[in-house]
């Protein structure tokens, strides 16, 4: 097969996993919010400025605190109707609605602005007690995925997309257009929750503008590198609504926002997979790993790393120099081996139970491949693990090795300081080796050397080793043995061992019948 018809195999195989990754059904809220479902997870704001709202997080860097609904007492008749109908819900998972200022009540006369758009607090439709609720809920589920992914994915969604999904009986559907990241704080228990800007990037929906360019041949706008300081979000919306100006029924609500969980994950692992996203040079379709991956058989020319390490018989010592056992924390054979495979780069998966001590083989791993001057990426699906390995790399003094990218802490000041501490390390010093690697070698050598004593052979063609063996198999001996001696004994052959041995044996079998002599 030539190396186009490959590259096209592989690209078509790439794709249909691609596919896999790709969710662009109303069941993703990056498509479709679920407004008005309770068991939806998201806090709806209303009568708010997208722009203000905005200003205040990002550019002055200010909190907002949330503002429940003002409930309207319903009449004790539409109450006893309802409960008749048997269409009464329950209180605390109703929304209620908000009785709003009056305009002329509500006015800044400098700014000509409603006080109620330029406070520090956003409005919702939930009674107070259901609104704690959520945002208790909110606030636990958050940490939970930070603390075992490592990422948030908690947004405040500034601005929606009404759009028409006419799959579904022409559904009207809403999409958020402007995503947030935020964290909901509270200085106490007793105190009310707060949301704050993470001091991340804003996005865009990226998984939005796939669906409407693969389905509705729309190019939404996308946010540009110079879109994170000074934003307008006006002008964004008014280029949103220059792409769906052909639509009919298709909308923007700028000023319509919610807070909520929404996840990127998988759509961005569907980008990165994009060969036409790489370089010619790095293109993915060339790659040979990905390419043993996608196809079932190893094309002729690909042949399989060799690998020349066993783990059996293999001498270590041998093979690998005193100066080359760079390990920070300790490692058996098994692990050894695992290590120098990666430092000759070769590709491999190391498979083990809870309690086989994965983490310590790859923090070696990563000690070794920085001490060669390599990078090295280490991702995890929780930050557990990811913690278990920097923890043991901080004990040996090689913390800050680790630039934390995606966590809790992963904030541009923090990173920043970190590659500061780093810089200003300077170069290790390893004066003191000489002499320590040159004492290490001689302890190593002379404990190798009675371990090959141990297992040399002997004339009867067994070492010491298995004597001893044979010893422990049997078991030392008990009572009153005849002490005979068999000259020359240790210069046999294992041929006349083993008929001496026959002779044993038949003088057993012969005396079990005859008895004791003693007593003839």
């Amino acid at each position: 097969m030539d190396s186009s018809s490959l590259e096209k195999l592989i690209k078509n195989q790439l794709d249909d996993n691609r596919r896999e990754l790709l969710d662009l059904s109303s069941r993703n809220r990056l498509i479709s919010i679920p407004i008005g479902s309770k068991s939806a997870r998201i806090i709806q704001v209303f009568d708010e400025k997208s722009d203000e709202v905005f200003k205040r997080l990002v550019t002055e860097k200010k909190n907002f605190t949330f503002l429940p609904g003002k409930g309207q007492v319903a009449s004790s008749v539409a109450q006893q109707t309802e409960i008749e109908l048997g269409v009464a819900q329950d209180s605390q998972d109703e929304e209620i609605l908000v009785d709003l200022p009056l305009p002329e009540d509500d006015t800044d006369p400098a700014t000509g602005k409603a006080k109620r758009h330029t406070d520090s607090r956003l409005q919702t439709r939930l009674s107070p007690e259901v609104l704690q609720r959520r945002l208790f809920d909110l606030h636990n589920e958050a940490r939970t995925i930070i603390e075992e992914q490592g990422v948030n994915i908690l947004y405040l969604a500034i601005g929606y997309l009404k759009w028409i999904d006419s799959s579904n009986a022409n559904t009207e559907r809403a999409a958020p257009l402007l995503l947030l990241p935020i964290d909901l704080v509270r200085s106490s228990a007793s105190d009310r929750f707060a949301i704050r800007w993470r001091e991340e990037d804003l996005q865009d929906n990226l998984s939005l503008a796939e669906k409407m360019d693969i389905e509705f041949g729309v190019a939404l706008p996308l946010l540009g590198d110079d879109d994170s300081d000074g934003f307008d979000t006006d002008a964004y919306f008014a280029r949103v609504e220059k792409a769906i100006e052909n639509l009919p029924g298709w909308s923007v609500e700028k000023d319509s926002m919610c807070i909520g969980f929404f996840s990127f994950a998988k759509f961005l692992m569907y980008k990165d997979l994009d060969a036409a996203s790489w370089p010619e040079s790095q293109s993915p379709l060339r790659h040979a790993l990905i390419r043993r991956f996608l196809l079932a058989d190893t094309e002729p020319g690909d042949e399989e790393e060799s690998n020349t390490w066993t783990t059996g018989t293999e001498r270590l010592d041998e093979r690998i120099p005193v100066e080359r056992l760079d390990h920070v924390v300790d490692a058996d054979s098994s692990q050894t081996i695992a290590i120098e495979l990666v430092r000759e780069g070769k590709n491999l998966v190391i498979q083990g139970p809870p309690g086989t001590r994965k983490s310590q083989t790859i923090a070696n791993i990563v000690s070794t491949a920085v001490l060669d001057g390599k990078k090295v990426l280490f991702l995890a699906e929780k930050l557990a693990a990811l913690d278990v390995v920097k923890q043991r790399l901080e004990k040996e003094g090689l913390g800050v090795l680790c630039l934390e990218l995606h966590s809790n802490k992963a904030r541009k000041s923090a990173v920043a300081n970190e590659l500061k501490d780093t810089w200003e390390l300077g170069s290790p010093t390893a004066d003191e080796l000489t002499s320590i690697n040159g004492t290490l070698s001689g302890q190593r050598t002379l404990l190798n050397g009675h371990a090959a004593r141990f297992h040399a052979l002997a004339a009867t063609d067994r070492s010491a080793f298995d004597q001893v063996s044979l010893l422990a198999y049997h078991g030392q001996p008990q009572g009153q043995e005849i002490d005979i001696s068999f000259p020359q004994a240790e210069r046999w052959s294992r041929q006349e061992a083993a008929d001496q041995e026959t002779i044993l044996k038949d003088l057993v079998m012969r005396a079990e019948v005859v008895g004791d002599p003693s007593t003839h």
